[in-house]
């Protein structure tokens, strides 16, 4: 018989035009409206699926309850450690990584509350803002720090280990505005907006701040956003692939993305495009690879099941051969010590972990140089100019 989870996660209401799906009906209109259309036409058992979050999304929901649960009871995050938290059907131990990520996100907003204190900063937690632009413009902030007459501060907490997430994000940006409407904000000057992101490294840390002109918000939030939420009614919005693909529910039903795949054009030749041409076709192959591997594991369910799908059959994955059990001791009485491989060093993320690791990793290791490659501008490593001789001099040789 299941057992009540020990930490309770509150149903929170979400809005279709919220701002965590932001970055992708802003770009793709059209995205609701399919999403929309693929909800009417399931089941009630097919749509509890295909509502229910991922497991890495119900984790971030976890991380974002324990850090919601420390703020409000001032306690630290080690209190709840041990303690089992339940989202979407699955059921998460608060444990050592959890605790330790968290703990960065609480002591952050805590600190940032410390140095506007005497000013009369007041900290909300968990806040539910709605706009009177839009009826469908809510939302619930992580934290905020309002500094009566200066700032409203916004802190984000990304727990997930897959994309890094810049404190200019549109959602940051987002809940910014709805802070400026929502609280007597006269004489704010400035929205200070802040990524608390521990399980990725960056070159800035886990938390990244950006700072913008409290009008610019304003202005950004009614001259792109209002007309993109209204664009996301119209009957005949267009669907646009891109980077926003990724986390969209109707992703692999997508007509765009099904378009863009079997009428890809393969003879083009990347030597005579601009370079926008190549941009852009770039950013769509990396939605179409996502739909790709959504369509490849069709593929096999189907062979599985019995189906032929032409150009393809069901073989036995590639293996290397294993020694049977007893095999170490047969090997030892032929030929001795000669049955080991020598000793190998470890590595240095290996040796790190030993005591005195850190230092004599500093002291020993070193990154390096292997080459340029091509990143996406959301990657957290610094751009390479090459110089004019740099340049040529990879030309002449």
């Amino acid at each position: 018989m299941a057992t009540k989870s020990d930490i309770q996660v509150e149903a929170i209401a979400h809005s279709k035009l919220g701002a965590s799906g932001a970055h992708r009906w802003v770009n793709c209109a059209g995205s609701r409206r399919l999403v929309d259309s693929i909800r009417g036409q399931l089941t009630p058992s097919e749509l509890i699926s295909f509502e229910k979050s991922g497991i890495a999304a119900a984790e971030g929901t976890a991380a974002h309850e324990l850090g919601a649960k420390c703020l409000q009871e001032e306690v630290d995050a080690w209190t709840f450690a041990g303690q089992t938290v339940e989202v979407d059907g699955f059921t998460f131990t608060v444990d050592e990584e959890m605790v330790l990520g968290v703990q960065v996100y609480v002591d952050h907003v805590r600190s940032l509350f410390e140095q506007y204190a005497e000013q009369g900063a007041v900290l909300y937690v968990e806040n539910s803002m709605q706009s009177v632009l839009d009826d469908e413009a809510f939302g619930t902030s992580d934290a905020m720090i309002f500094v009566p007459g200066e700032k409203l501060i916004v802190v984000d907490l990304k727990f997930g280990k897959g994309i890094v997430v810049e404190p200019d994000s549109v959602q940051n940006k987002y809940y910014g505005y709805l802070g400026l409407e929502s609280f007597a904000t006269e004489g704010v000057k400035e929205v200070e907006t802040w990524i608390v992101q521990p399980r990725i490294p960056h070159p800035k840390g886990p938390c990244r701040s950006d700072i913008f002109a409290a009008e610019d918000i304003k202005k950004w939030f009614t001259e792109e956003v209002l007309p993109a939420m209204a664009a996301t009614r119209e009957k005949d919005s267009p669907l646009n692939v891109g980077d926003w693909c990724r986390y969209c529910a109707a992703r692999d039903s997508c007509p765009a993305i099904k378009g863009e795949t079997m009428n890809f054009d393969t003879t083009l030749d990347p030597e005579y495009m601009t370079d926008e041409e190549i941009g852009t076709v770039l950013q769509k192959v990396k939605a179409i690879a996502a739909w790709m591997s959504g369509l490849e594991e069709e593929a096999f369910n189907r062979a599985r099941s019995g189906a032929e799908v032409p150009g393809f059959k069901l073989v036995k994955k590639k293996a290397n051969r294993t020694l049977k059990e007893g095999a170490e001791k047969a090997a030892v009485k032929k030929w001795g010590d000669d049955a080991y491989h020598e000793p190998k060093l470890k590595t240095a993320p290996q040796l790190e972990k030993l005591e005195g690791g850190n230092k004599f990793v500093s002291r020993w290791a070193y990154t390096p140089d292997t080459g340029l490659t091509l990143a996406p501008e959301s990657d957290t490593r610094k751009a390479v100019k090459l110089t004019g001789d740099e340049i040529f001099g990879d030309m002449t040789e």
